[in-house]
């Protein structure tokens, strides 16, 4: 049981490193330097705002990206 555990494990690393990855290649920067130094993941958009959201919300907004046309 304990190898299924650790394979579990380590396809959850391999998924984290994979959305990092993508994240990234997309415009995302992964940082701290935010209001109560959370770590957070922040993208400039067109019109000058800046988005500063957690994983989940940052995947999700760059699929209605992806879909609607922003960059």
């Amino acid at each position: 049981m304990l190898k299924c555990i650790e394979d579990i494990e380590n396809a959850r690393e391999q998924l984290g490193f994979a959305v990092n990855d993508f994240l990234r290649r997309k415009g995302w920067q992964y940082t701290c330097e935010t209001p109560g130094s959370l770590w957070l993941w922040k993208r400039a958009l067109k019109d000058g705002r800046v988005m500063l959201v957690n994983e989940a919300t940052a995947l999700y907004a760059q699929a209605w990206f992806d879909n609607c046309g922003e960059s």
